[in-house]
């Protein structure tokens, strides 16, 4: 469906066809200085029809950002950022979060995440974890005919399934309602999604860990971490979609 600036941005790109038109056949009509015009209007006319032309396609890319304070009890002690884009057909995401506990020693943790869908349908993802600058997860899943390739650490396998529709990374920027299974890229597996209240969801991860998602007009404002070591909670900082 066209928008309105869709149809505004047509509207001026006809007129511009008709003043130039017009403009044009007026100037045909004369010589000497006025071929010089003609050539240099042309140019700059030209140069306008193509802004004007690909103004449409860039009012489709509408990115979405969001901004994530983590805290250890009362202590903040990192930070999360997401953006996402959409473009006709295609939704990208990209998640980079930084880190830095102090317990006996201090050592920093860095997640990088990436998520390509075409179609709805998940074409390629990548997961990096740091940990005081030391590489601890390097995972790629990525669309190959009706099944996915999947690599972790240089060790590849084949994941048998037509289509990923939703990853952790979807979590953030759409409630899983109707949702019971989502794919992890860190594990390479789908796992369950528990509904536990309204807007409040739970996932259960293979090493006993699970994570806890709240949901505010449908995109995640609070995410609580519970693993075997301590309990982690990240606070949306602000929506801008």
């Amino acid at each position: 469906m066209i928008s309105i600036k869709q149809r505004e941005c047509q509207k001026s790109f006809l007129s511009l066809i008709i003043l130039f038109k017009c403009f044009n056949e007026k100037i045909y009509r004369k010589d000497g200085i006025f071929i010089s015009l003609k050539i240099q209007l042309f140019s700059r006319m030209r140069f306008c029809l193509y802004a004007l032309m690909f103004i449409p396609f860039i009012s489709e890319a509408q990115p979405s950002s969001l901004h994530y304070d983590i805290f250890y009890k009362t202590s903040k002690i990192g930070n999360m950022q997401i953006n996402a884009l959409r473009e006709d057909s295609r939704f990208s995401i990209i998640m980079e979060s930084n880190v830095e506990i102090s317990f006996i020693i201090s050592q920093t943790f860095k997640i990088s995440e990436k998520a390509l869908f075409e179609n709805d349908k998940l074409i390629y993802s990548e997961t990096k974890r740091t940990k005081s600058g030391t590489v601890t997860l390097d995972n790629q899943t990525k669309a190959i005919a009706n099944n996915y390739n999947l690599k972790s650490n240089e060790e590849n396998r084949i994941l048998k399934v037509n289509e990923i529709n939703y990853n952790f990374l979807m979590l953030y920027f759409k409630e899983p309602n109707n949702i019971s299974s989502i794919y992890s890229d860190s594990f390479q597996c789908f796992l369950k999604i528990e509904k536990l209240n309204n807007h409040h969801f739970k996932i259960k991860l293979p090493n006993n860990d699970y994570n806890e998602y709240f949901y505010s007009k449908g995109v995640c404002s609070l995410v609580k971490i519970h693993t075997g070591f301590f309990n982690v909670i990240m606070k949306a900082k602000d929506f801008s979609k």
